[in-house]
């Protein structure tokens, strides 16, 4: 009786001692040891991140700032992480997307890897939002978009590339706007719907010479679409001589090689008359080249 009353006095005592490997580590059901539950984060609660996505985390939630090695890096980086597809990977790049305190080369990154990733509801969400937004500094950056935008064939997002046209007062193509111009209307080009089309039209009407010019010089790139064409056609009546000049080229000439499209037509270059009064007859002579331009197909460019 007293060897049991002692060996139930130190019973307490021994589980005590052992009591480390019994608590979330000790054997399961199946005869396996259980992992620690601390195992599955870090010791500052953060989730268990591969060295490169950790340390883009960091820059994306603030914690390092633009003067550090990890802040300086990434971009290579971010680019990086559409390499390892995981939860966690689509994590950080939602967290470098979404945080409105990240710079705008960041977050236009970020959301193209998204949408490399298949995340195609994130990315239309944060497309919407930066496209709307008329800073200077994410203005720049419309045009990074833009791509990101046609690479997912995003038609819905045709009211956002719309916007990016309209320049305001405080803008001008001098800020770089120009490619923002051209790389909006060759996405619309490839939405290839009525509201598309719409908003080329509408920018061929702008007030503003450079805008007309910056969609003209695109549209001339995607000669070889008939809705395109059409559009070029319509800049023939712009009031600017250097616009209509430029209809005029974009219609006749390849822009790659300066092929002649009817060289049976012009013996000379027809786009820039001696004389302005000129203008109307070389218009129409233009129209008709076109019309009678069957079936044509670009030429095969090295």
């Amino acid at each position: 009786m007293r060897t049991q009353s002692a060996l139930k006095m130190l019973f307490p005592v021994v589980l005590a001692m052992l009591g480390p490997c019994c608590d979330g580590a000790g054997p399961t059901a199946s005869g396996q040891k259980s992992a620690p539950a601390s195992a599955a984060s870090s010791p500052g609660g953060r989730a268990m991140l591969s060295p490169r996505a950790e340390a883009v985390q960091i820059v994306c939630e603030g914690t390092a700032g633009p003067g550090t090695e990890d802040y300086q890096r990434v971009s290579e980086r971010i680019d990086g992480l559409a390499e390892a597809k995981n939860d966690e990977t689509m994590g950080v790049l939602k967290l470098c997307a979404t945080r409105k305190g990240n710079s705008p080369d960041i977050r236009a990154q970020a959301v193209r890897v998204l949408a490399r990733l298949g995340d195609g509801a994130t990315a239309r969400t944060v497309l919407h939002e930066m496209l709307r937004d008329r800073g200077p500094q994410m203005r720049l950056w419309h045009a990074h978009l833009l791509t990101t935008v046609g690479l997912m064939k995003a038609a819905d997002l045709v009211a956002d590339v719309a916007q990016t046209l309209v320049l305001t007062e405080e803008e001008s193509l001098t800020m770089g706007l120009a490619d923002v111009i051209e790389t909006a209307v060759r996405v619309l080009v490839e939405f290839n719907t009525p509201d598309a089309w719409r908003a080329v039209e509408a920018a061929l009407r702008d007030s503003r010479a450079p805008v007309r010019e910056a969609v003209v010089r695109s549209l001339g790139r995607v000669f070889a679409i008939p809705a395109a064409r059409e559009r070029l056609l319509m800049a023939l009546d712009d009031p600017n001589p250097d616009i209509h000049s430029l209809a005029c080229m974009s219609l006749l000439y390849d822009p790659k090689d300066r092929h002649d499209r009817r060289p049976d037509l012009f013996k000379t270059d027809p786009c820039h008359p001696a004389q302005p009064a000129q203008w109307p007859a070389v218009a129409k002579s233009v129209r008709f080249a076109i019309a009678t331009l069957a079936d044509y197909k670009p030429p095969k460019h090295p």
